[in-house]
């Protein structure tokens, strides 16, 4: 196990006569329990440079969590909607941003220039996929 990176999990809800959906679970163990889920960055409506859907998932020290030391999980799952573009193997590029308390702590705000603590990649190609029963409304 190796802390800060991201275990990535895509999933697909095919649906008929509309764009699939597609959802996105991570696992990512920090070192001690005071870290916690902050949500993520916008989703992009588009691909970056290299062709890949950037999302960025966010992850915070808590000062009102005793630090106690040991692996712990934090759990990201996001509704990503449906893929931009039109190509059927979209690589989903996954970023962990870490901001942590005190004189030497790294900022996520939007339009910071910090490079994310680690990234992950998953390809659409590979989601799980979840299918509509017939007939539901």
């Amino acid at each position: 196990m190796e802390l800060y990176q991201p275990q990535v999990r895509l999933f697909v809800q095919r649906n008929f006569d509309e764009p699939d959906e597609y959802f996105l679970h991570s696992v990512t163990y920090c070192p001690s329990i005071s870290y916690r889920a902050d949500g993520h960055r916008p989703i992009p409506a588009e691909l970056d440079g290299d062709g890949a859907w950037v999302v960025g998932l966010k992850i915070r020290k808590d000062p009102a969590i005793p630090d106690f030391r040991g692996a712990s999980p934090v759990v990201h799952t996001v509704a990503l909607g449906s893929a931009p573009g039109e190509a059927e193997d979209v690589p989903v590029k996954v970023e962990l941003w870490v901001e942590e308390e005190g004189p030497r702590a790294r900022s996520i705000a939007a339009g910071d220039e910090e490079k994310p603590k680690t990234t992950s990649t998953v390809s659409t190609t590979s989601a799980s996929e979840e299918s509509r029963p017939i007939g539901e409304d």
